[in-house]
C-alpha cells in the first residue's frame, strides 16, 4: 500500500491538525487513524522569495568600494544595507531608495578586515554574508 498526503497552508500560520484513515478492502470495518499535526509559519519563506532578487557583495574581497544589484520593486517595504564590523557593530548603514538596479557603497574609509552585510526589509535580515576590505 502507497500513500502520499499534501497540505498546503496557504500563507496560514499555525497548528492545523489532519486524520488520515485507512480502510482495509477486503473488510471495510477495519481500519486505522493517524492524527498528523502539521506547523506553519512563514519563516524561511521571505528568504527563498528573495534569494535570486539580491546578489551578493562584488568584488569581494572590494576596495574602494562594494556592490550590489538588486530587483526589489515590488517590495513596498523599507530596504536597509548595514556593514558591520566583526564585533557586530554598526559600521555603514544604507537606507536603499530606488529598490532596484545596483547599489554602490563606498569603503574607502573602512579598515582592512573582515566584515559581515546585511540586507534588512522591514526590520527582518533577508541576507546576510561575509565581506572582506582590502585597501
Amino acid at each position: 500500500m502507497i500513500f502520499s498526503s499534501y497540505y498546503y497552508p496557504e500563507n496560514a500560520e499555525g497548528i492545523t491538525e489532519i486524520n488520515y484513515i485507512f480502510f482495509n478492502e477486503a473488510d471495510p470495518l477495519d481500519s486505522v487513524y493517524i492524527n498528523v499535526k502539521y506547523k506553519t509559519s512563514t519563516e524561511g519563506v521571505e528568504k527563498d522569495f528573495y534569494e535570486n532578487k539580491i546578489s551578493n557583495a562584488y568584488p569581494n574581497p572590494a576596495n574602494a568600494e562594494v556592490s550590489f544589484d538588486l530587483n526589489l520593486e515590488m517590495v513596498q517595504a523599507d530596504v536597509q544595507l548595514i556593514i558591520s564590523n566583526i564585533l557586530g557593530a554598526t559600521v555603514k548603514s544604507v537606507n536603499v531608495s530606488g529598490k532596484s538596479g545596483r547599489i554602490k557603497i563606498n569603503t574607502s574609509d573602512l579598515e582592512s578586515g573582515l566584515y559581515m552585510y546585511s540586507i534588512m526589509i522591514d526590520q527582518k535580515i533577508i541576507k546576510s554574508d561575509k565581506l572582506i576590505i582590502s585597501h
